[in-house]
């Protein structure tokens, strides 16, 4: 989380990282984070994507992150609109 922290640009549109609450959860060679804002702010590791809020549009208060491990690659990217 640390590590990701530190590297993550997000869109110019999205709240500061620390108004938000950070999900982070592991599949294959990645690390995804889904990070809420209006809630509690802080982080946590959770087992899998269904154990972190459902939650489909939002635009910028619902970041999604990837962290491709092998490549050391970030992308960060705001929620739809619905």
């Amino acid at each position: 989380m640390n590590s990701i922290e530190a590297r993550v640009v997000l869109p110019k549109e999205a709240d500061p990282l620390e108004r938000y609450r950070r999900y982070y959860y592991r599949k294959g060679g990645k690390i995804f984070g889904l990070y809420v804002a209006g809630e509690k702010p802080g982080r946590q590791w959770i087992a899998r994507r269904e154990d972190a809020p459902g939650i489909f549009d939002g635009g910028c208060s619902v970041v999604n992150v990837s962290f491709d491990v092998r490549l050391s690659k970030i992308d960060a990217f705001c929620n739809g609109l619905a």
